[in-house]
C-alpha cells in the first residue's frame, strides 16, 4: 500500500492479489519494480491522483484479462515522459499498452525489453 508522497521502488511482487494504492494516495511513484505472478491485476490503482509509472516489469498476471493493470485515477501516467520510456508487459503485442479502469490510461512508451535486466 502507498501513502501520500510514497515510492513503491526496486521490490520483487511475486503472487500477490493485487498491487493496490491506498485511497486517496496522491503524488506517487512506483518504478523499477517486478510484479508477477498475481492472480489478478498485478497493479491496480483505486483513488488518488497523480501516480507516475515506469520502467517496471510485469510478467505474467491476470493472465485471463486484457490487462496487467488496472487504473481509476486522475491524472496518473503509465509512463516517463521526460524519457518516453514506460513498463515492460510480457504480454505486449504492439501499439499502446491499454490499462483497464475507469480513468482510460494507456502505456504510450512501453519497453520491448525488461528494465529490471
Amino acid at each position: 500500500m502507498l501513502n501520500e508522497n510514497g515510492t513503491l521502488y526496486a521490490e520483487d511482487l511475486w503472487n500477490n492479489y493485487a498491487t493496490e494504492s491506498e485511497y486517496n494516495s496522491n503524488n506517487c511513484t512506483i518504478t523499477f519494480n517486478l510484479i508477477a505472478g498475481s492472480n489478478s491485476y498485478g497493479l491496480y490503482l483505486r483513488d488518488g491522483n497523480q501516480t507516475l509509472i515506469h520502467h517496471n516489469a510485469f510478467f505474467d498476471n491476470f493472465l485471463t484479462g486484457t490487462s496487467q493493470g488496472y487504473d481509476s485515477t486522475f491524472y496518473s501516467l503509465w509512463y516517463d515522459i521526460l524519457a518516453m520510456e514506460g513498463n515492460y508487459w510480457s504480454n505486449y503485442l504492439v501499439g499502446n499498452y491499454s490499462i483497464d479502469g475507469l480513468s482510460g490510461s494507456h502505456d504510450v512508451y512501453p519497453l520491448l525489453s525488461n528494465p529490471l535486466s
